[in-house]
């Protein structure tokens, strides 16, 4: 297996433990982004570079993805990120990311501490998914 594949590979596992993904369904969620992530950008790919991944690069794999499955998925994101309710930490790289509604002020907060990585990627899609379950039980 070349490298390119077992760092997708040891991305993923992190991620999974990380966020100790419990159903099938969250894996088969970042296994599909994996895919998606492969075969856009595999012509351009090299090792070094995406051992960093800036936010940059991160939110534009995070459109590209919510646009294959659902394009209302990345309006959301698009309108979520509009709103500043996305708290991206640079600093606390030792944080679990989440999302939540605040009881006291009823504001919604995605929290996601920015390692520089493709779990960034996974970070907010898995966080953002969060929040729109949230949308739904409201």
């Amino acid at each position: 297996m070349n490298e390119e594949f077992e760092s997708i590979i040891a991305a993923t596992e992190s991620f999974i433990e990380t966020t100790e993904a419990k159903s099938v369904d969250e894996f088969y969620l970042i296994r599909h982004f994996n895919n998606i992530v492969l075969e856009k950008e595999l012509k351009d790919y090299n090792l070094l570079y995406y051992n960093k991944v800036s936010l940059k690069k991160n939110i534009k794999y995070v459109l590209g993805f919510l646009e294959n499955i659902n394009p209302e998925y990345k309006d959301y994101f698009i309108n979520r990120l509009n709103d500043d309710i996305f708290i991206f930490d640079y600093e606390t790289k030792e944080e679990t990311p989440y999302s939540e509604i605040d009881d006291e002020t009823k504001e919604r907060v995605i929290y996601i501490p920015v390692e520089n990585t493709i779990e960034d990627s996974f970070a907010i899609v898995h966080e953002l998914m969060h929040d729109i379950n949230i949308e739904e039980l409201e």
